[in-house]
């Protein structure tokens, strides 16, 4: 199916903030599902402001996502043009090492932490 230039502006205009290009730098440069928990504490934001920027992504196709009890995983969604975007996205440092930190803390592969103390910023 091939997309309108209506439809691929909104996809478009869905990156056009600096938050959401991080989250899609994170994900794919940590090549893993991550919750938003660790989203938010690898940006170093509240908890919100990270699902709200994940919603608009999930809602123009950017992102995929899989429940697992209280968690919420996020992966990039497999298309064509997000793969080139995203391959285009260097994380910012400290973003990603935030990011690998909170990682180390999974146990089994998945989170077990739950929202940092970012909730009230």
């Amino acid at each position: 199916m091939t997309e309108t230039f209506n439809d691929l502006a909104q996809r478009l205009a869905a990156v056009g903030h600096p938050t959401r290009l991080r989250l899609l730098a994170l994900l794919n440069a940590t090549g893993k599902a991550l919750c938003v928990c660790e989203l938010s504490d690898g940006l170093g934001i509240p908890d919100y402001q990270t699902s709200r920027h994940l919603k608009a992504l999930s809602a123009a196709g950017w992102v995929s996502h899989q429940r697992d009890g209280l968690w919420i995983y996020y992966r990039l969604a497999d298309t064509p043009l997000l793969i080139d975007l995203a391959s285009s996205l260097e994380p910012l440092p400290d973003d990603l090492g935030r990011t690998r930190v909170r990682l180390e803390q999974r146990h089994d592969g998945r989170c077990v932490i739950g929202p940092s103390s970012q909730e009230g910023k």
